[in-house]
């Protein structure tokens, strides 16, 4: 009875998620390194790479360490392009190399219908309106997710395809696409987080993690061998230093807050948003 009282209890107090990027500050203050000591060594490797990823920044971690451990790869054991066919499972899933930025999609429609499911709990709209409790959930980052998006086909077009036709520099569409399709599914995955620390819908939200996981770890993966066969060193870095940067700039502008003031500027507090930039 009591953990029944209490789990309502953390229903009702939903606090707003933080973006991405202000949540890697907010690690910088805390690190959890200690936390490491007693796990095994390559649990301690994927954490230092960023492999297991918590936000953009180890996805950043996590894409230059594939990127070093395919230079060696190209540099010890080179692979020819037609090695492995353009549908080879052995690269990744063929689909989800093609349609990189699908699975977000997906991943935010299913968060979108399960979100409304703690909504129906009478102790949440009694207190809510609707949009009050989406408030609570920064609108699930749908503004960013938008943005971001939208910026990718902008970028990828009018910039990685204008290098490549003006001078024949062939940078890596590849890192890009995993870059922003991993940020969108990492915003995806924080949000879902927010709802198991409080307590809501544990079983569901869990399995939406991990799907994510999932679909973050095939997309590093397939990024091995677009590294090691497709694109050298540099090609890869210009890619990650590009993707990263307009990612970085538009967590940090927090398009969220902005449709917050633009469209319900009675839920905006300024005080609970320093990081907004107007």
């Amino acid at each position: 009875m009591n953990h029944n009282l209490i789990r309502q209890e953390k229903e009702i107090n939903l606090k707003t998620i933080d973006p991405e990027y202000i949540n890697f500050v907010e690690n910088l203050k805390n690190p959890s390194d200690l936390q490491l000591e007693n796990t095994s060594y390559y649990k301690k490797l994927f954490k230092k790479s960023g492999i297991l990823q918590n936000n953009f920044f180890d996805l950043i971690k996590a894409v230059f360490f594939i990127m070093i451990l395919a230079f060696f790869l190209r540099l010890f054991y080179p692979l020819n392009y037609s090695h492995f066919g353009k549908f080879s499972y052995i690269t990744g899933i063929p689909f989800l190399r093609s349609y990189y930025l699908l699975p977000p999609i997906f991943l935010q429609i299913a968060l979108s219908i399960m979100a409304l499911g703690p909504y129906n709990n009478k102790r949440i709209y009694e207190k809510y309106t609707k949009t009050k409790y989406f408030q609570k959930l920064n609108f699930l980052n749908i503004s960013s997710f938008i943005v971001k998006f939208i910026s990718f086909f902008i970028i990828y077009k009018f910039l990685i395809l204008k290098i490549k036709d003006l001078y024949a520099i062939k940078f890596s569409g590849h890192i890009l696409a995993t870059l922003f399709s991993n940020s969108l599914i990492l915003s995806v995955k924080n949000i879902s987080q927010h709802f198991i620390k409080q307590g809501i819908l544990l079983r569901n939200f869990t399995i939406h993690v991990n799907i994510c996981n999932c679909f973050i770890f095939h997309s590093l993966y397939s990024l091995i061998f677009t590294a090691w066969i497709y694109h050298s060193f540099f090609e890869c870095l210009i890619s990650l230093i590009i993707g990263s940067f307009y990612i970085i700039v538009i967590d940090f502008i927090n398009f969220d807050q902005i449709f917050m003031v633009l469209f319900c500027p009675k839920f905006y507090n300024p005080k609970k948003s320093k990081y907004f930039i107007g």
